[in-house]
């Protein structure tokens, strides 16, 4: 079964280990049993301070609709700049059959793809877009222009699988009424930030260095890292973003802005939500509540519930829902208002309900802020610089 790596914090450390999702919460030792492994005292988690899971970046293509799919014939190992090994890239139909352009023209494999990047395209609620994607995809792949004698990998846009997947998504943009986007716009917004998950740093020439893979040689003095002590290895930095809709259950800060890496500077406009237990981002905007199925793909994520917390998860939806409705929330009723009546008051009144339920004190505008919210906006913050 794949695992998942879980990630949280004690004796002033972060701490990760494995967990098996498959398997069932009553095997568990519970709470109280549980030790750190570092001081070896009880573990007992509650609201807010949950385990982080650590979700895998590697997808089984075959199982996502209407995707666009990067993998190596080597495995997701080998996916990297640090690594020679070429790259493939493919398109899924609604059935997760993969369309991929090589030599010998255009493929449709049912296997092969089991362990890829995945970039869902179409929106699962837009069932005519779907039904158009298959046609349309195999009226494609038949062109002329895909035929294997035009291959060629060595031009820099020209009949190789990348071009054959994003002339195809611009085919779709335009029966779609949007418009094209260019090789850079595609690979700078969509395919880079998901193929540079981590920033790996070290130290050396005594300076911390930063960078997307470890080389085999310092870029300061050109010395080998080989041999070096243990303390020296390189520490991954993850990237903190994450997709709100698969995080359930917590709180998310999102930019107002397309350019999430350009907009957690401290001088652009932030946005919050609280998702519900299926990925339903709720939100508090001047129309009212919203409650969104997409747009919070890449944000800052603060769990708010630790996997076995069981009770809190199953009355969550309700809570969140009947909290939504509440008259406070209407339009009609209280304006939004920037500074005291927004999106940031409307997700902290709902955690200190929650609190409340739990027994458990309020937490201030500035406790939270500074406890759970600057910390991870510094954290984008500086991932941001050296992503620039």
């Amino acid at each position: 079964m794949e695992k998942t790596v879980i990630k949280y914090r004690h004796c002033g450390r972060n701490i990760y280990s494995f967990s098996c999702p498959d398997g069932p919460y009553s095997q568990r030792i519970h709470d109280s049993a549980r030790q750190c492994p570092i001081c070896l005292q009880s573990l007992t988690f509650g609201l807010i301070d949950a385990p982080v899971a650590l979700t895998c970046p590697f997808t089984n293509g075959h199982t996502v609709s209407c995707a666009f799919l990067i993998g190596s014939i080597h495995g997701p190992s080998h996916l990297g700049e640090w690594d020679d090994t070429e790259i493939h890239v493919g398109l899924s139909n609604s059935e997760g059959l993969v369309y991929n352009y090589t030599l010998s023209g255009v493929q449709r494999d049912d296997h092969g793809w089991e362990q890829c990047v995945c970039i869902q395209l179409c929106p699962p609620g837009r069932h005519e877009l779907r039904e158009l994607w298959d046609r349309e995809l195999e009226q494609f792949s038949t062109s002329p222009e895909w035929v294997s004698e035009r291959f060629d990998e060595e031009r820099e846009f020209g009949s190789c699988c990348y071009g054959f997947a994003l002339t195809f998504i611009n085919h779709m943009h335009s029966l779609d009424g949007k418009v094209s986007l260019s090789r850079d716009e595609f690979t700078g917004s969509h395919i880079l930030p998901r193929m540079k998950t981590s920033v790996i740093k070290f130290n050396h020439c005594d300076k911390d260095i930063y960078c997307f893979f470890v080389p085999d040689q310092c870029p300061e003095c050109g010395v080998s890292f080989s041999g070096k002590r243990l303390e020296e290895a390189p520490v991954s930095i993850p990237n903190p973003f994450s997709n709100g809709h698969k995080v359930p259950c917590a709180f998310l800060i999102a930019s107002t802005e397309d350019n999430v890496l350009r907009d957690f500077d401290g001088r652009s406009d932030l946005h919050t939500g609280i998702t519900n237990t299926n990925g339903i981002v709720y939100n508090y905007t001047k129309t009212g509540v919203q409650r969104d199925h997409q747009g919070w793909e890449r944000c800052i994520c603060v769990p708010l519930v630790q996997p076995d917390m069981f009770s809190l998860m199953s009355q969550w939806d309700q809570y969140l829902e009947k909290f939504s409705s509440a008259q406070m929330w209407d339009p009609s009723w209280q304006s939004f208002n920037e500074e005291s009546h927004n999106c940031y008051s409307y997700s902290l009144m709902f955690i200190n309900c929650v609190l409340a339920t739990q027994s458990k004190r309020a937490l201030s505008k500035d406790e939270f802020t500074h406890s759970f919210v600057l910390p991870r906006i510094k954290r984008a913050s500086k991932y941001m610089m050296l992503c620039s």
